[in-house]
């Protein structure tokens, strides 16, 4: 039996490779070196007057150019100003400018427009099938329009709430609110409960059939019936 058959097989040291071996690699090309010889110092050509009115011409020439610019742009915009103011129409409610780009929708949904808005009241709780609102709206009154009656319309806006009437007094009687309470009260009073015995309650029930018995009889007694089972 040799060595290869076991369950675990492991290399021998000496014949273990390296790490890394077996990969191939690309070479790595060398660039080969620049020029030894550098220059170390700037070599300055002498300045002749031509150079130095180029530079002047420069710098004026740039000067001129961004104040002709500026100039452009300050009337453009006030073109486009200009042309704004003629496109804003004003408010007839609020007296504020309306811009044609903005829209109207729009404007009508600022908190300064909503001011100047009269305010809206809802419709008045009166019941509109009463008899004396259609008399009074035949005759021009609008509960709608929170004005109150008469002809200034300085009378009552609200109708006059109705109250129960709880005694049998007539109109235009005399007499004092402490009276009437006290009939009120006396008309409320209840009768005081009775307890009572075994007895009372046998004469009681006692009392009730008879008269339970006599009322049969003076509705479904009949005299033939009677005589002819002799009874009578």
């Amino acid at each position: 039996m040799t060595a290869y058959d076991d369950d675990e097989y492991e290399v021998p040291l000496k014949d273990q490779r390296f790490f890394g071996a077996g990969i191939k690699r690309k070479r790595v090309p060398f660039v080969p070196s620049s020029d030894s010889t550098l220059a170390t110092t700037s070599t300055t050509s002498p300045s002749t007057g031509e150079g130095v009115r180029n530079a002047y011409l420069d710098i004026v020439l740039r000067r001129r150019q961004s104040a002709s610019n500026e100039k452009f742009t300050s009337n453009s915009e006030g073109e486009k100003q200009l042309n704004e103011s003629r496109n804003v129409k004003v408010c007839s409610i609020c007296r504020l400018p309306i811009s044609m780009i903005e829209g109207g929708k729009r404007h009508e949904a600022t908190i300064a427009h909503q001011i100047c808005l009269p305010h809206s009241h809802p419709p008045s709780a009166v019941d509109r099938q009463r008899k004396g609102l259609t008399i009074l709206e035949g005759h021009g009154w609008d509960p709608d329009q929170r004005q109150g009656l008469g002809v200034t319309g300085e009378g009552r806006l609200h109708p006059v709430r109705a109250q129960e009437k709880l005694d049998r007094l007539g109109l235009g009687h005399n007499k004092d609110d402490s009276e009437i309470k006290s009939s009120r009260t006396l008309q409320q009073v209840k009768p005081a409960v009775q307890k009572l015995d075994a007895g009372k309650v046998r004469l009681l029930e006692s009392e009730s059939k008879r008269k339970d018995k006599q009322m049969r009889d003076l509705f479904y007694r009949d005299e033939d019936v009677e005589r002819y089972l002799g009874s009578g």
